[in-house]
This record gives C-alpha cells, sequence and structure tokens, in this order.
C-alpha cells in the first residue's frame, strides 16, 4: 500500500460464544508465543551455564533429554531449524 492508507475489516459475529472462543483463541496464542520465547532464552542460558561448568555436550544432551545438535544450537545462539 502507499500513501500511508491503512484497511480495518470489522467482522460481526451474532453467536457471543463462538465471538469469545475466537478471543480466547487469539489470546492464548499469543501467550504460548511469549511463552515459547522465554523458554528459547532461558534453553540457551542453562546450556550455557552447564558448559560453562564443564560439562560436555554429550552430558548436557542427556541432562535437558535434548539432542547434542540441539544442545551446540543453543550453545550457539542459532535457533531451531522450521520446516
Amino acid at each position: 500500500m502507499s500513501g500511508g492508507l491503512k484497511w480495518a475489516i470489522n467482522i460481526v459475529l451474532g453467536d457471543s460464544n463462538l465471538a469469545e472462543e475466537i478471543r480466547y483463541m487469539k489470546e492464548t496464542g499469543r501467550r504460548a508465543a511469549e511463552l515459547q520465547i522465554e523458554a528459547g532464552r532461558k534453553s540457551r542460558a542453562v546450556v550455557l551455564d552447564l558448559r560453562s561448568r564443564g560439562l560436555s555436550v554429550s552430558e548436557v544432551a542427556a541432562a535437558l533429554d535434548i539432542s547434542r545438535g540441539r544442545v551446540s544450537q543453543l550453545e550457539h545462539g542459532r535457533k531451531l531449524a522450521t520446516r
């Protein structure tokens, strides 16, 4: 879009239960995304802490129940590959 025009579409549902379900779904999805970001940060911090204490990649992987490859990704700040 050019010229700074913005569009808004409002959908009015006659079914208040359905509208509430949609609102709840959106809010739950937003919270899940925030928690996923927080979990990623915490995972990286824990991996770095364990590695700094001298644990091997294999030991960290076993302790956290993740693959050695995932430990390396977290240690080097890389995101999990998406399909």
